[in-house]
């Protein structure tokens, strides 16, 4: 809002609760009360005095001890001037990487991804608009056992059934028209299970066609010797995680496709097989050697004095020196509630080794600036360790947003999320059920941090009572105000003089409302809270439609007020246009 400098320092106004009793107001003097040791309206009559000879105040008045303005016409003027001609003013540039969504590359994108690309995407795009350098980046889990299961899912789906024959020392398979169950693995006449890993969702059998004629390549040129039925399972294996990578990489394509749909662009995809494979993970190791120790499985515990520690990434060089000792992180010296371990007494590291080398990697980019993550309701418990290890390694500006469920409501009634496909909505069929203005401002309705009720059957109605389209029709009926008055031959010549001879009284608390536009932007974006940005136009357009339904714009009679009254309106449309496309939604011409 407004700052001036007194000789009790800088003052900032911010917006009082009704208008009607000020345009801002500060409680500075109950601030400064405590320090000079005198009471605060005391200190607010001297503040009112000099806070007079601003011209930017028409009135300043001390409402015991809270200072209340008025602005100056001249000042309001100068202001809606300054929105038309989109003169915001630009914060010192800091550099932000923000991750979110980072769905897994094993189905569909659903609900809780599309409000966390909704609210990701809307920080972005402030941040971007606020002055800042922003990043936006997509983390791509492709590697470990969730790839291994989807490959085993897809083979499931296609019918393909593994016998190995002892006998023949060789690994048959065969292709089913349908299997129920996920028997695909016989050691001879022994089934080995792999029911509770596989995934099970319908979409699974959609990606198998997609990808069949890959697995049968996959399957024609792999060899099917064994000699035992360790290497069976080995080989077995394999191919599943090699067709698990070719699904993976499908679905990835189907979700960053969807996601540019929805309006969301990215400037990085980074996959966790890029991190495995780069220094990455050696260089958090040497950066960590002071906090690192090993465990056994009796939880007895050993000081780590091994000089080549990045060498702790080879397998075989870990199981030779280390087998059965767990490499473990002391995160509880940075307030985790247990120490964390990065590799696993069978030399496997775990998610987290690998996601703090990740995270190193969007260190070393940023340089100096700040991270953001967009996490799901289920990991709360994984912020503590990762701010200690970042700590650990000298980075302290890790801010992590939890985007919290998102019911789903349809006429009246509470969809269930869990039970066959039919009753659960995908993103993109919410997409195409809704639309993408609807979804994103519905799911920008509420506190990231708060359960949302989405009302399908409320996104989709055109009338008053759907908010989205509430907003999007103020910037409608002022364009079409604009091209009535053209049509009246009224020419439209933005000057300040038709609004100096303006009496605006009517139109002021609509001004005043504009001018806090780039306060709610900042508190949006330095806060994480988006929804702040939606509040604040649904408070401009409700502002605007009782307006219109009040007073006369149009006046052939009088071509000059209503001039004066366009522009305002102008400043109105310019700020609706502008949050609206801050939070990736449309602002249309006609309705």
């Amino acid at each position: 809002m407004v700052t001036v400098k007194t000789r009790f320092g800088e003052i900032e106004f911010v917006k009082p609760n009704d208008f009607k009793f000020a345009d801002a107001t500060t409680n500075i003097a109950f601030k400064l009360s405590k320090e000079l040791k005198r009471k605060p309206k005391e200190i607010a009559d001297e503040i009112v005095e000099e806070l007079r000879k601003f011209e930017i105040f028409e009135k300043v008045v001390n409402v015991n001890g809270f200072i209340n303005v008025f602005f100056s016409k001249e000042f309001l003027i100068e202001q809606l001037f300054r929105i038309l001609e989109e003169n915001f003013i630009k914060e010192n540039p800091k550099n932000y990487l923000i991750e979110f969504v980072s769905a897994n590359p094993t189905g569909p994108l659903n609900i809780v991804n599309a409000r966390a690309g909704a609210i990701g995407d809307s920080l972005v795009r402030i941040g971007k608009f606020l002055g800042n350098n922003v990043i936006a980046e997509y983390y791509v889990n492709d590697e470990g056992n969730q790839i291994l299961n989807f490959g085993y899912s897809i083979l499931w789906r296609l019918g393909i059934v593994f016998k190995y024959n002892s006998k023949k020392k060789i690994i048959e398979f065969e292709k089913l028209d349908h299997l129920d169950e996920p028997y695909i693995i016989y050691l001879d006449d022994e089934l080995l299970p792999i029911g509770d890993d596989v995934y099970r969702g319908e979409y699974v059998l959609d990606i198998a066609k997609v990808v069949e004629s890959d697995v049968n390549d996959i399957l024609r040129c792999f060899d099917f010797s064994a000699h035992s039925k360790d290497q069976a399972i080995l080989k077995i294996n394999q191919i599943a995680y090699n067709v698990g990578k070719i699904s993976s990489d499908k679905v990835l394509n189907n979700q960053i496709e969807i996601l540019e749909k929805y309006g969301v662009k990215y400037n990085n995809i980074v996959k966790e097989s890029f991190i495995r494979n780069s220094d990455y993970p050696k260089l958090i190791l040497k950066k960590l050697k002071n906090y690192l120790y090993f465990q056994d499985l009796n939880g007895n515990k050993y000081e780590l004095k091994e000089d080549n520690v990045e060498s702790l990434v080879d397998k075989d060089y870990y199981l030779k020196k280390y087998l059965n000792k767990a490499l473990t992180l002391r995160t509880t010296d940075f307030g985790d509630d247990k120490d964390r371990v990065l590799i696993r007494s069978n030399a496997e590291p775990t998610y987290f080794f690998w996601d703090i080398a990740y995270h190193y990697y969007k260190i070393q980019r940023l340089k100096e600036g700040y991270i953001i993550n967009l996490f799901g309701p289920d990991h709360y418990g994984y912020i503590p360790r990762l701010k200690s290890a970042l700590k650990m390694l000298n980075f302290d500006n890790l801010d992590v947003l939890i985007v919290q469920q998102t019911n789903l409501i349809k006429d009246g009634i509470k969809l269930d999320m869990s039970k066959r496909k039919g009753q659960i909505y995908e993103m993109k069929e919410l997409l195409d059920e809704v639309g993408v203005d609807a979804a994103r401002f519905f799911f920008l309705l509420r506190s990231p941090s708060t359960n949302l009720d989405f009302d399908i059957s409320l996104a989709k109605k055109l009338s008053s009572e759907n908010p989205v389209y509430y907003v999007q029709y103020a910037h409608a009926r002022i364009e079409s105000i604009k091209e009535h008055a053209k049509a009246v031959s009224i020419e439209l010549k933005f000057n300040k003089k038709y609004l100096l001879n303006y009496n605006f009284e009517n139109e002021r608390k609509l001004i005043i409302l504009l001018l806090y536009f780039e306060d709610i932007i900042k508190k949006a974006f330095y806060n994480l809270e988006p929804h702040l940005l939606v509040y604040y136009l649904l408070d401009v357009a409700e502002s605007f439609h009782s307006y219109y339904q009040k007073y006369r714009v149009i006046d052939v009679e009088n071509k000059e007020y209503t001039i004066g009254r366009i522009i305002i309106l102008e400043a109105i449309r310019k700020i609706i246009n502008i949050g609206l496309n801050l939070i990736g939604v449309s602002a249309p011409s006609k309705m």
